[in-house]
């Protein structure tokens, strides 16, 4: 397998259309593509080949989506006033109005102790 060849496949990729005609998303494309990665670095690694030929090839750029579905004032409100207590309130409405991700908000907690250990 060399680097030619991959390219040709990920040409092939680009211009393949589905049987409805569309063609392959820039997502399929990119996860096709790591996987062959993956496993021409595994192959490498292992030493069943001397180098991995897949190692410069350039993946399509993903787009940055936005959520499809955004909550109305209402429904945000009916989400806060179904915390049961004050924490849970408060990690809603920093989810809400700072758009954090769970793990960020988790991380919180620990971070907060350093700080508060620090003074």
């Amino acid at each position: 397998m060399t680097r030619p060849v991959l390219e040709r496949y990920q040409r092939w990729m680009y211009l393949h259309r589905k049987a409805n005609g569309q063609p392959l998303t820039f997502r399929a494309q990119n996860s096709r593509l790591r996987a062959l990665r993956g496993y021409f670095r595994w192959l490498a690694r292992q030493n069943y080949i001397l180098h991995n030929p897949a190692s410069e090839l350039i993946l399509p750029r993903l787009e940055n989506r936005l959520p499809k579905y955004v909550l109305s004032v209402s429904e945000a409100e009916r989400v806060l006033a179904g915390a049961d207590c004050l924490r849970d309130r408060a990690m809603l409405e920093l989810f809400y109005a700072t758009g954090m991700r769970r793990m960020e908000v988790a991380s919180l907690s620990s971070m907060t102790s350093i700080w508060s250990a620090g003074r």
